[in-house]
């Protein structure tokens, strides 16, 4: 018996049904299988329905999970694409890529040109710094507090500077804590477009190299404006000043 439970419980349900129709059919025929079952005269006429009926729904149960696999052909035209592809940026409209960690490497060259690509185009040009990093200041500020003392040093910093609350120039930067050098990555005016026009006013020379306290002076059309970066106390200070005209 227990042979016969373990066959039936691995058999599948199709099957069965099949099974059962075609015996309850032979019964509906015979009146009865082998000698060992038998039914009445009366009751060959139900046993030929209910075979009927079990043999068709296995039959069935066979066949529509074939049909519903079966993707239904519709139309002989490519398929319609499953996303639209990306629209590409014109290389001239190209944003910087984001700098590598922390501490990995100061880069080299700064990009030729920085578009603005929203409203902000400050907020897309520092858009890869921490926001704790990112300072706005207005012309004619006197040590102003860029990186608290307890903030990591190393790291890309980002400046934008105001006049009268409008902005006039960013810049991006790093400090060196081993020696206390500030480098220059990318300055640029108020349209966020990459310019050369700057100068170390306190010593000459590389203008992407600042020592601790150096001005940078920054030539925006006819005006002129300095920037001092100075670490002291474990803190980044500047100051800024609108020297001209």
């Amino acid at each position: 018996m227990l042979d016969i439970v373990t066959t039936l419980k691995d058999t599948p349900f199709p099957n069965i049904l099949v099974a059962g129709g075609i015996l309850f059919l032979l019964l509906a025929v015979a009146g009865q299988i082998a000698g060992k079952i038998e039914i009445p005269a009366e009751r060959q006429k139900r046993a030929g329905i209910i075979g009927t009926l079990l043999l068709v729904s296995g039959v069935l149960l066979h066949v529509l999970p074939k049909s519903a696999s079966t993707p239904a052909t519709a139309g002989t035209g490519p398929p319609p694409p499953t996303s639209a592809a990306p629209a590409s940026i014109p290389a001239s409209a190209s944003i910087p890529a984001p700098l590598a960690a922390a501490g990995s490497g100061i880069p080299t060259a700064a990009p030729s040109a920085i578009v603005s690509l929203t409203d902000d185009c400050f907020a897309q040009y520092v858009s890869d710094i921490a926001a704790d990093r990112v300072k706005t200041i207005e012309m004619g500020t006197v040590d102003f507090q860029v990186i608290a003392p307890n903030q990591p040093k190393d790291g890309v910093i980002g400046i934008k500077f105001t006049e009268l609350n409008q902005a006039v120039a960013g810049m991006r930067f790093f400090f060196i804590p081993g020696s206390n050098v500030f480098k220059i990555e990318t300055v640029v005016d108020a349209q966020c477009q990459a310019m050369e026009n700057y100068a170390n006013a306190s010593r000459g020379g590389d203008k992407r190299v600042l020592q601790n306290w150096d001005s940078l002076q920054m030539r925006l059309g006819d005006q002129i404006y300095t920037v001092s970066l100075a670490y002291d106390s474990g803190e980044i200070g500047a100051t800024t000043q609108h020297i001209s005209p």
